[in-house]
């Protein structure tokens, strides 16, 4: 083998290696384009659905404050119930006495 031939040899290996470099980086530009627009729908998505837990954990919130308020608007008027019935009971009581 001549060394024109040589260097033609290898001149034609270096120019397959730089053609698979070549589809290597186009690929891998690809494969990054993909990465990117996932990672921002991910990223658009997960803020969305944070935001709606975010929202949904104040309504439920609010909804709690409000029972927990009639719990004890319930409770205060039980209390007054059941003075209200002790009265009665004692008052009943004396008018048994009373009667007899």
């Amino acid at each position: 083998m001549t060394n024109d031939e040589f260097q033609n040899l290898v001149l034609q290996h270096f120019q397959k290696v730089y053609e698979k470099l070549d589809s290597v980086e186009n690929r891998l530009t690809s494969v990054e384009n993909r990465q990117t627009k996932l990672e921002t729908k991910i990223e658009t998505d997960i803020a969305e659905k944070i935001q709606v837990l975010f929202e949904a954990n104040q309504i439920q919130e609010e909804r709690h404050n409000i029972v927990m308020e009639r719990l004890r608007s319930i409770d205060e008027r039980l209390d007054g119930i059941e003075i209200d019935t002790g009265y009665l009971v004692s008052k009943v009581a004396r008018l048994e006495k009373m009667a007899k």
